[in-house]
């Protein structure tokens, strides 16, 4: 089964503050390999990400932030990750907020879900807007929702099939990482 992983980094940075007591780094090169080992087990049959997308956002005229997540994102692409890369949106108050992204995520996968390009969508994601996407997948086309058990929205439950990080997190976090007991 062509999967496609797609991940949407404001939630997921979000969500690993809340898991630990300081942030938990990803390893990007065995992600996909435990996911895909993971979703295999949970579909019955062999699944592979033959798209592996990461969404983000930054601060126009950051360019301290830029500069520091470069060499992150060079190595997401020199392992076969497209990276799409939105301005955050700043208010008159002064605060920022991600935005553009879940819509962009969602035309994605959509997209590639009805052209056949991929036969699975699993979405690394605890935000339940993303229930409508899985609502409107054809019939054909397997759902994967990934995120902590925790904090996994019922309405993602009930129209994904739900994969935990907690599980995984020996696996997919780096080395140098402190792993939390799960919670």
């Amino acid at each position: 089964m062509k999967a496609g992983l797609f991940v949407d980094n404001a939630n997921l940075v979000f969500n690993l503050e809340w898991k630990a007591e300081r942030p938990i780094r990803l390893d990007f090169d065995r992600l996909p390999v435990a996911l895909a080992r993971e979703a295999s087990r949970l579909a019955g049959q062999t699944v592979e990400f033959s798209v592996r997308s990461f969404y983000c956002t930054y601060r126009p005229g950051d360019l301290a932030e830029r500069d520091r997540r470069a060499p992150f994102y060079a190595r997401l692409r020199s392992a076969g990750w497209s990276v799409s890369s939105r301005p955050a949106k700043r208010y008159p108050d002064g605060h920022w907020e991600d935005k553009g992204s879940d819509l962009e995520i969602a035309i994605d996968a959509y997209g590639m879900a009805v052209r056949k390009y991929i036969d699975a969508v699993a979405l690394i994601t605890q935000d339940s807007d993303f229930a409508a996407l899985f609502e409107r997948l054809p019939l054909d086309i397997k759902g994967f929702i990934v995120g902590w058990k925790q904090m996994m929205p019922k309405e993602l439950r009930e129209n994904a099939t739900p994969i935990y990080l907690d599980g995984l997190l020996s696996e997919i976090a780096l080395s140098e990482t402190k792993i939390p007991d799960a919670k």
